[in-house]
């Protein structure tokens, strides 16, 4: 090209559009920046996000990782607390480490206490259903807890076939009696003879009320009367710590009776009654009695207080008949 105009008819030359093309901005002018076509950090961090994203979604659609699961070597599987079941996962625990009681869980079927009954089992009956699935959920937790390598089972099908309300706190002592009761009932439909009296044979002893006359010293007709015994219900110290050892002794001790009629005597005369245990079972429960009636609120309330356990218990001076092995406590 060439310059026009005012006699300037000169070529263009390279310096000419250098100078006035790719001369730098003046001081006071705005720079732009412009994103290079080439700069791929936007797209990575989007698609980063995405990836994020989609795994978290997946590991929210698979649950967590099996592997955080697994319990270490040496540790026993446990059980969860649900809300307030610490009370039932302790005795649950406790039955399952009562080895006679387990191998008699895991020996029972439904289809044989089924044929057993025959018509009448096949009837449904609502409670021998609920007792039924009770048996069949409380075998499967013992299998959970014996061979799973999980660090915890969930006993909710176990709560539910119980109808339990998870968060309420009940009483370890009343629910011992209602499960060992109702699987006690429940067994007796079985044809074997083992696991009609598996509940018996393990943790029934006898017990009797032992009254004797102050004039003269001859105990009562009815103190040879003796009772089924599948627990020994211990009071605690309101507050401070308290010995099991002297639980027991109070769970004995004699009390004063005025004006009973003697029948060696003919005529009312003073006495004195203790419990005494004429048999213990195999594996002896002990229920700690933490709830007591609350003079203040009207209510029950828990008692906190320490016990002390000793890793021998001994069962004798008055508590105990002659002749009765204790396996287990």
């Amino acid at each position: 090209q060439e310059r026009c105009g005012d006699g300037m008819d000169q070529p263009i030359s390279a310096a000419d559009v250098a100078s006035v093309y790719l001369r730098p901005p003046s001081s006071g002018a705005k720079r732009q920046k412009q994103a290079s076509p080439l700069d791929l950090g936007p797209i990575l961090t989007a698609a980063k996000r995405l990836a994020k994203s989609e795994e978290t979604a997946t590991r929210k659609a698979l649950g967590a990782n099996p592997n955080d699961e697994l319990r270490p070597d040496g540790q026993r599987t446990g059980l969860r607390n649900l809300g307030a079941t610490c009370y039932m996962n302790s005795l649950v625990q406790s039955l399952f480490m009562t080895h006679a009681f387990r191998a008699g869980i895991y020996s029972w079927s439904s289809t044989a206490a089924a044929e057993a009954d025959g018509e009448a089992a096949s009837a449904a009956q609502p409670a021998a259903a609920v007792a039924d699935n009770v048996c069949f959920e409380l075998q499967r937790l013992f299998v959970a807890l014996h061979h799973s390598e999980a660090t915890s089972y969930d006993p909710t099908a176990l709560t539910d076939a119980l109808s339990l309300d998870t968060s309420v706190q009940q009483d370890a002592q009343e629910f011992n009696k209602l499960l060992l009761s109702l699987i006690e009932t429940h067994l007796r439909r079985s044809p074997e003879p083992a696991l009609q009296s598996l509940v018996q044979s393990t943790f029934r002893g006898e017990s009797c009320y032992r009254t004797v006359c102050a004039r003269c010293e001859r105990p009562f007709a009815s103190s040879a009367t003796r009772h089924p015994l599948y627990e020994l219900e211990l009071r605690l110290k309101p507050s401070g710590g308290t010995a099991l050892q002297e639980s027991l002794l109070e769970y004995v001790c004699k009390e004063e009776l005025e004006g009973v009629e003697c029948g060696h005597c003919s005529s009312r005369q003073n006495a004195t009654r203790n419990i005494c245990l004429a048999s213990l079972p195999p594996v002896l429960s002990l229920q700690l009695l933490r709830f007591v009636y609350d003079m203040s609120t009207g209510g029950k309330k828990k008692v906190h207080s320490p016990v002390e356990f000793p890793e021998e218990l001994s069962i004798s001076g008055g508590l105990l008949g002659e002749g009765s092995p204790l396996a287990g406590v």
